[in-house]
């Protein structure tokens, strides 16, 4: 029985000495400990970063179903850990710090508020930190990153991942200054205002809508042969991104047997093409320019019976937001343009947030429906659409408050934890409505701003 335990015994360490050589080996393929390697890594992305001497153009997208579109950046990194950022949103560049890190990977992060990266990132504060959605704007901001993990790093390109997106952020070196490369974007966004294509993808029938709002690019094969037993089209809705030369969309798009990718504009014909597209544009009926808006008016309200003089929008953030001034001495109105359809819009919105020294409450501009009696918080408001002269803008409701027809606004106080409190009282009325014994918070019944 002892030579038996012991014949077992030697037979299984001879087994397990294969193995013990085989861990020996794996453990010596690197010469190199994982934060030896690590840190060159990061060194050579860096210097990957720095070595493009006009910087890099990037392709950003916020949110992590790119819900916004994307956005053109360019970044010129310096050795010392200074980058400078420009985007399409803003006149000015703006300079911050950068750094590489190490979290489960290399990171190349903007942590000390370049407010290119955190117009989108971080949640606004009051002045120092509006959007196009006032200084109390949007909570959680438009989720977008500031800090990437590098998923590739030459020459050609550098591939990013956003950390709280898991967007993919391609960037690219450029050939020429980025002021230069930056105003050709922008003025290719100001002349690609058609938002209607009809043409070919391949030789079959299709069609193409941008909504420039949210950047969101809807395509259609409508040939009869892509009929489906319902007779419904195949669709694809991706985001895109203006290029210098036309668009890009976040993915390609596989639709049908094609593959769509960079749309080239023609704007003599008003084309977007491909070496397989081929797309006329034309723009909605009522469509007009931002600039179109500005001005001074008069607001027909109440169905009509009452008016409020002394109204003004002034542009704000280029095809994308104004204010209307005039509506209460002690806040702006934000309204946004919608620059698929060509028209202004005003949603519900916060308009003065607490003074915490005196505990004070919070301001909505609630989207009434004063047929029912209901409002809205979020999303209910009024379009408005100029008419041909441009001297009337008439106002609809912009059906986002389902179930129910806005035709005003309410102003209520709101705890800084979002709870209503009630109606508003002196000053936080609207204009013209002091002498009221009651409902100086409303406004109803909006009909026309007619131009001064």
């Amino acid at each position: 029985m002892k030579n038996n335990t012991l014949y077992r015994i030697l037979v299984a360490v001879c087994l397990m000495l294969p193995l013990v050589s085989c861990v020996r080996e794996e453990k010596d393929i690197f010469d190199k400990s994982a934060s030896e390697r690590m840190n060159e890594w990061l060194v050579s992305t860096q210097n990957v970063l720095t070595s493009a001497a006009n910087g890099w153009v990037m392709h950003y997208y916020p949110e992590g179903n790119q819900i916004y579109g994307g956005y053109i950046y360019t970044l010129v990194f310096t050795e010392d850990g200074e980058v400078t950022v420009r985007s399409e949103l803003f006149d000015d560049p703006y300079t911050s710090l950068y750094k590489m890190d190490n979290d489960d990977g290399p990171v190349l992060s903007f942590d000390t508020n370049n407010y290119a990266f955190h117009y989108f990132a971080t949640p606004s504060g009051g002045a120092s930190m509006p959007n196009q959605y006032g200084e109390s704007g949007r909570y959680q901001a438009y989720k977008g990153d500031f800090e990437f993990m590098v998923v590739k790093a030459e020459a050609d390109e550098v591939i990013l991942r956003g950390k709280r997106t898991s967007n993919l952020i391609h960037m690219y070196p450029l050939d020429e200054d980025p002021a230069t490369y930056m105003s050709k974007v922008i003025a290719l966004e100001d002349i690609l205002l058609v938002t209607s294509f009809e043409g070919t993808i391949g030789g079959d029938e299709a069609t193409l809508f941008l909504n420039p709002g949210n950047r969101q690019a809807t395509i259609t094969l409508t040939g009869e042969k892509y009929l489906d037993d319902e007779g419904e089209s195949p669709s694809e809705t991706v985001a895109f991104l203006y290029t210098e030369s036309g668009i890009r969309f976040y993915k390609p798009v596989e639709i049908g047997p094609y593959t769509l990718e960079i749309l080239e504009f023609e704007p003599t014909e008003k084309k977007l093409i491909s070496s397989e597209a081929d797309l006329v544009g034309s723009l909605p009926e009522g469509w007009h320019f931002y600039n179109d808006f500005v001005g001074n008016y008069t607001l027909t309200y109440n169905d009509g019976d009452a008016t409020m003089t002394g109204i003004e929008i002034v542009a704000d953030v280029k095809n994308k937001s104004y204010k209307i001034k005039g509506m209460n001495p002690l806040f702006d109105v934000v309204a946004t343009y919608d620059q698929g359809m060509g028209q202004i819009e005003v949603q519900a919105q916060y308009v003065a947030e607490p003074d915490v020294t005196e505990n004070t409450y919070r301001v909505m501009m609630a989207a009434w429906d004063s047929d029912k009696g209901y409002v809205n918080y979020t999303t209910g408001g009024l379009y408005g659409m100029l008419n041909e002269e441009g001297n009337t803008i008439t106002w609809s409701n912009n059906k986002k408050f389902s179930g129910y027809v806005v035709d005003g606004f309410l102003l209520y106080y709101f705890t800084t934890t979002g709870t209503r409190v009630g109606s508003t009282s002196d000053p936080w009325i609207w204009s013209g409505r002091e002498s009221l014994a009651s409902g100086k918070n409303q406004l109803w019944g909006w009909t026309t701003f007619t131009r001064n």
